[in-house]
């Protein structure tokens, strides 16, 4: 993946006693950028006369070499010992005027004096060059800090951190003055990621609860009650019998025809042999006085067995009208195709009061109050039992939130409510329209007729940077479809985003 990587160069200026110096420098850098490059997006490199200059005329040395590359970098070291240059036009040394050039620029200097044992052989010879240090020294420091070593690794360790400590504070500062915006867009939900090309989805395998999952769920449950074996101990028998008729509180637990019913006849569509003592529960009992604190609003009275099995064959029941309910759900969107989507923000900052619009041909849409709708009790069970934004909403991820992170202030019903009759005994609720005020309360979109188009708006409260948020449900549409186009506007955005996602 390309990256953008700042290049800051850095000058070397220096006499040539301190050749040592040079060696540590380059390494000193040479580490920064191993530790730093990849991590801050910087780059560090060392320019010095030795490598970076070429022969030139028309001109006194040093400007040429001002010229060549001095001017052009952005930092410098600045390292003296026991010579102070050769002088030029303008300066007592080259180095001195390097240094001036840099600091007229405003550019930064790393100034270091060694402390380093001088030569016997070079303390008497270099005296005037020492004493030119001094002096130089003392002027500096009306121009900024410098800093001594007595080593070549108390330079290293010092030089390390101060580059560190600039550049680093240098990319801080940048960063900070770079406009932060945000930067939206629509994107196509694919099995790999996102793109700005469609693949439409069949929607009966976008739907989250399995079919044949379930069933393996309920063919297991079949084993599991064909296991359980509730044998009646006849002296236990007897007891409880006396217990019943001393207390007449208790009574025989007995299973429901219409569970026995569902059982059987599903056992013999999937060709399931039931065990001949499948239905017994032993002497399980119940109480005739209800109690708040145990299962069914009911306390029971038998062994272990007796009341798990009983529990595993409301279970049973349960999972095949469940599973039964779900393939006629499933049959009713055979066939149908939908896209699922996401607002991405690739900025640098936050987000908020968005609205995106869709604008897709009619042609090419199904709303979804044009859908299909299951049969009555399919229906009815599926208002009492299911939710539709778990059926019909796209769930978040780890590449994406779901729709509901992103408000505000949650106020939308997204699961499923089951209004009571008024009277008790008559039931008065029309489940259909309870199906499509559910269906309302998942596609949130403002639906606007515009020629042969339809305009779906959808509001956002806030995003955050760097972030991805799902559309709240899936959008049907036909084998038709060949882009959807989209605009964008929000409270920090500069104007109106643009753009178009293609079918593949």
């Amino acid at each position: 993946m390309s990256k953008n990587v700042i290049q800051y160069d850095l000058l070397i200026s220096c006499p040539g006693d301190v050749q040592d110096e040079i060696d540590v420098i380059n390494q000193v850098v040479e580490h920064f950028n191993n530790q730093y490059t990849d991590v801050l997006d910087i780059h560090v490199r060392t320019k010095h006369w030795s490598k970076n200059s070429y022969p030139e005329s028309g001109g006194e040395p040093q400007k040429l070499l001002n010229k060549q590359f001095v001017k052009s970098c952005d930092a410098a070291i600045a390292i003296f010992w026991t010579r102070f240059g050769t002088p030029t036009d303008k300066y007592n040394s080259g180095t001195e005027e390097e240094i001036e050039e840099m600091l007229e620029a405003g550019k930064q200097v790393f100034m270091y004096f060694s402390e380093k044992p001088l030569p016997p052989s070079q303390t008497a010879e270099n005296i005037d060059e020492y004493n030119k240090i001094c002096e130089y020294k003392e002027r500096y420091k009306a121009k900024g800090l410098f800093y001594t070593y007595s080593s070549n690794d108390e330079l290293e360790k010092k030089l390390f951190a101060h580059l560190s400590q600039y550049f680093l504070s240098l990319q801080t500062s940048n960063k900070m003055q770079q406009k932060k915006s945000s930067n939206l867009n629509v994107r196509s939900i694919t099995d790999t990621g996102f793109s700005t090309e469609i693949y439409p989805y069949l929607f009966n395998n976008v739907i989250p609860l399995s079919t044949s999952a379930l069933l393996d769920e309920v063919k297991n449950l079949y084993g599991t009650i064909n296991l359980e074996k509730c044998e009646i101990d006849k002296d236990e028998e007897m007891n409880i019998r006396a217990a019943n008729k001393l207390f007449q509180a208790l009574k025989p637990v007995e299973l429901q025809d219409e569970t026995i019913e569902v059982i059987s006849s599903f056992a013999q569509t999937i060709g399931y042999e039931l065990s001949e003592g499948f239905f017994s529960l032993g002497l399980l009992s119940v109480s005739t006085m209800p109690s708040l604190s145990q299962m069914g609003g009911h306390s029971y009275t038998g062994n272990k067995n007796e009341k798990v099995k009983y529990g595993n064959i409301l279970k049973l029941r349960d999972k095949i009208l469940k599973y039964v309910n779900w393939i006629y759900f499933c049959d009713t969107f055979n066939g149908l195709s939908c896209i699922k989507l996401v607002v991405r923000n690739e900025g640098t900052t936050f987000d908020e009061d968005i609205d995106i619009i869709l604008k897709i041909p009619k042609k090419m849409i199904i709303l979804h109050r044009e859908l299909p709708i299951p049969k009555s009790s399919t229906v009815e069970y599926v208002n009492e039992h299911s939710s539709m934004n778990e059926i019909f909403g796209i769930t978040n991820t780890a590449s994406y939130n779901d729709f509901d992170s992103s408000i505000m202030k949650p106020n939308r019903n997204i699961v499923s409510y089951t209004p009571q009759p008024v009277f008790p005994f008559v039931n008065t609720r029309d489940y259909r329209e309870d199906y499509l005020d559910n269906l309302d309360d998942v596609f949130i979109y403002q639906i606007y007729n515009q020629d042969e188009h339809v305009l779906l708006k959808l509001h956002i409260d806030y995003i955050k940077h760097n972030t991805s948020v799902a559309f709240p449900s899936v959008i049907f549409v036909t084998n038709e479809l060949v882009d959807v186009t989209y605009s964008i506007t929000s409270k920090h955005g500069e104007s109106i985003i643009e753009g178009t996602i293609t079918v593949v």
